[in-house]
Formats: C-alpha cells, structure tokens, sequence
C-alpha cells in the first residue's frame, strides 16, 4: 500500500475547503508546533487543528451507540477508568478513521492503529 502525502500547502487548502463547506464549523484554528516559530519544520509534524464548535450539535452528528461511546470517555479519577476512556477513545478514533479514509479514497494505516493500541496496552499494564 503506497501512503498518498499532501503538501502543506494542500492539506491547508483541504482544511480550509472542509471547514468553508461544513456550517457546523464556525473557525478553524491550528495550533502546536506547525506554528511555534522556535521549532524546526519536519515530516513528521502533525495539523493540530481546533474547530469553532462546542459539541452541542455532536449528538446529532452521530448515531445513539457512537454517542454513548463517546460520553464514556469521559472517565473519572479512577485510574483503570482512564486507561478504559483512553482505548476507547483509540477505538473511536480508528473507526471514524476507517470511515473517512474511505471516504476520502485513501488507505488507513491499520497496522499503525494495533501498533498505537499495543503501545497503550503497553504503557498501562507498566502501571
């Protein structure tokens, strides 16, 4: 599987697109190091990225189970219960990225995605 790479450029072209055709997104701000002048540029930086919404509107976005999935990553201080929230929201994360991967016509790492899973398995089983 050849991994397709958009420029910066492209990927704040795509980005702003998105945002512009969505009405549900009200600003989009990108934050992190693409944006700290001090850091070096490098291929592996990622698109922080904050959209002008509050949720309120989540609910209706998704179906009822996704919605439940998502209010039980909201843990408690019980540690058990954060590491559950966290590979859950790793979960979640990996379904809607298989969706639009999908979408989009682009493969999704899955490989990548067990490899993130193990490692947080990994780190909570440390303790």
């Amino acid at each position: 599987m050849r991994e397709k790479r958009r420029t910066e450029e492209e990927m704040i072209s795509l980005i702003l697109a998105v945002a512009q055709n969505d009405d549900r997104v009200r600003a989009v701000i990108l934050n992190g190091s693409r944006t700290n002048p001090n850091v070096a540029k490098d291929n592996l930086q990622d698109f922080d990225l904050n959209l002008g919404k509050s949720n309120r509107f989540l609910k209706r976005s998704v179906n009822p189970s996704m919605w439940e999935d998502i209010l039980r990553t909201y843990p408690d201080a019980d540690l058990m219960n954060i590491w559950k929230s966290l590979l859950l929201m790793t979960q979640l994360f990996h379904e809607m990225g298989v969706e639009v991967a999908r979408a989009l016509g682009y493969d999704y790492n899955l490989e990548e995605a067990k490899n993130v899973e193990a490692y947080i398995r990994l780190m909570r089983d440390r303790g």
